[in-house]
């Protein structure tokens, strides 16, 4: 699936549609050939509750913040979850017997089998360069 990110001079589109001339999401969406989700999805996004609404700089300025907060890797992890998962990985568990073993043993409730799956690259990646 391919897509792009509406572009500043879009949300100054969206902005003007939406907000000045009151039209519909479908019809924005027609307008600037793009899905109504899109928009719909936009304006749900990137919507400042404190301002007036929808503004195309601070809708940038969220998603930009979303984007950073999303490359900030494993932070929700803490380091002791993080170290027994290199022992255990070292030990050659897989990431199925992790997941579910450390939920057990109440070691890391966040530890789900996809968090664990990208744990288990990034520490054999670590393991292998240190």
């Amino acid at each position: 699936m391919s897509f792009t990110h509406l572009s500043i001079t879009e949300r100054s589109e969206l902005y003007k549609l939406r907000v000045i001339e009151q039209l519909s999401m479908t019809e924005i969406g027609c307008r600037m050939k793009r899905n109504k989700s899109t928009i719909s999805r936009e304006l749900s996004r990137n919507t400042d509750e404190r301002e007036i609404g929808y503004l195309p700089d601070t809708a940038v300025a969220l998603m930009q913040a979303r984007r950073k907060q999303a490359k900030v890797r494993f932070q929700s992890i803490s380091d002791k979850t993080i170290a027994e998962v290199k022992q255990r990985l070292e030990q050659h568990h897989s990431p199925e017997q992790l997941a579910g073993r450390m939920e057990r043993e109440g070691l890391g409730k966040i530890i789900l089998e996809l968090a664990v799956f990208r744990l288990n690259a990034y520490c054999i990646n670590t393991l292998r360069f240190s």
